[in-house]
């Protein structure tokens, strides 16, 4: 007599379980990471200690750097020129906020939930951004969402004209490119010297590949040299681990077959 052996819900879904994520078990598909919550100061004035910063599980992951160069649409756009880590400065001008910045109170400054291109002379061409590296040790899929607000101002209440660029671009390390996902040029919503003004947007981007070592790179830059003033980029956005397209029905097929194999 043949003997057959019923299969339990536990039996039919081991491997769905057995690909909750990536090779590494430490990171599973809806892993997140958001720069505010993974902020970490630096550990003394001057160094680079945190610099790449860990992630809830300690790898480094979160960098802040400032480079030079040109607009979106120039030869030689910012986003793609070689960065220089940005130092620890626990007292901003003598105040009680710790900022990652070129030197002591050396612009650009990069806060814990802003980042800074102050574009008046002499510091206009020192641009900052974020970087984030692929912890995971393979190649992975991530989705990229969330809101940024940009802020035109200065500290005497006024805001100069001023288009700003913004990119997320993707450094592929093994190839040493970098490629833009997400850019877009933003002017002050007023023409002419006005109040503070900003605007608001929102960025989703899903099932970006990255390779081993892979980084993005979120950054914004002014690009007029103007009397007195800076653009704020105050970022709220999240990095969430994903499974590939077409990842869900391969796990139910291969669940398919190990009930078949098992009858």
């Amino acid at each position: 007599m043949e003997k057959r052996v019923q299969l339990g819900v536990a039996a039919c879904l081991t491997p769905v379980f057995l690909m909750a994520g990536p090779a590494s078990a430490d990171y599973e598909y809806g892993f997140s990471w958001q720069r505010q919550s993974d902020w970490v100061p630096g550990d003394n004035d001057g160094g680079v200690g945190n610099n790449p910063g860990p992630d809830p599980l300690g790898a480094p992951v979160w960098s802040y750097q400032y480079t030079t160069g040109g607009g979106l649409d120039s030869a030689n756009p910012w986003y793609a020129e070689p960065r220089t880590m940005l130092v620890w400065d626990s007292q901003w001008h003598g105040s009680d906020d710790g900022v990652w910045a070129r030197d002591d109170d050396q612009s650009p400054p990069v806060y814990d939930t802003a980042v800074i291109h102050h574009n008046k002379a002499g510091q206009n061409d020192f641009i900052p951004i974020v970087g984030w590296a692929n912890p995971v040790g393979e190649a992975i899929e991530v989705n990229i969402g969330g809101s940024f607000l940009l802020e035109w101002e200065a500290g005497n209440g006024l805001a100069y004209p001023n288009d700003v660029d913004f990119v997320i671009a993707l450094l592929d390390a093994s190839e040493g490119t970098v490629t833009p996902l997400f850019s877009q040029s933003f002017s002050k919503p007023t023409d002419g010297i006005t109040g503070t003004e900003s605007i608001e947007f929102d960025v989703s981007l899903e099932n970006v590949a990255l390779g081993v070592d892979d980084e993005l790179l979120i950054s914004h830059r002014a690009d007029t040299e103007i009397p007195f003033g800076w653009v704020t980029l105050n970022d709220n956005f999240d990095i969430v681990l994903v499974p590939a397209p077409g990842a869900a029905s391969l796990v139910a097929i291969a669940g398919l077959g190990m009930i078949r194999r098992r009858r």
